[in-house]
């Protein structure tokens, strides 16, 4: 996955995260990683509050590493950046994480009327 930052406003769950995950090339293109048979799970901080811990992730397309992340009631309702990450488990148990380079963003924008 490339630099994500996903945008949403508070209390939403819609737009879901969609995104491919895989290997940054130096060229800035993305090689997406076949994740079938794999397990993917979405963690987010908010500062040093969890917000989401292994939220179910759905993978859309397994060869072409696609996945969606749908929010649940409560996830959004904290305005600021959270840092967030992919964790993938493999069918041999073993993790990996998405970014690999860092964390990606979901920015909760205030909402302005209720």
């Amino acid at each position: 996955m490339g630099n994500l930052v996903h945008t949403i406003k508070q209390g939403d769950l819609r737009p879901s995260i969609v995104t491919p995950l895989g290997t940054l090339q130096d060229d800035g293109s993305l090689v997406p990683d076949n994740l079938t048979g794999c397990t993917v799970v979405l963690n987010a901080t908010l500062g040093s509050k969890v917000i989401i811990a292994a939220g179910p992730v759905t993978i859309t397309n397994a060869p072409l590493g696609q996945v969606q992340y749908d929010f649940r009631t409560g996830e959004t309702n904290q305005v600021g950046d959270m840092q967030a990450e992919f964790k993938v488990i493999d069918t041999t148990g073993k993790p990996e994480r998405y970014p690999n380079n860092g964390n990606f963003i979901i920015k909760v924008y205030r909402q302005v009327g209720t």
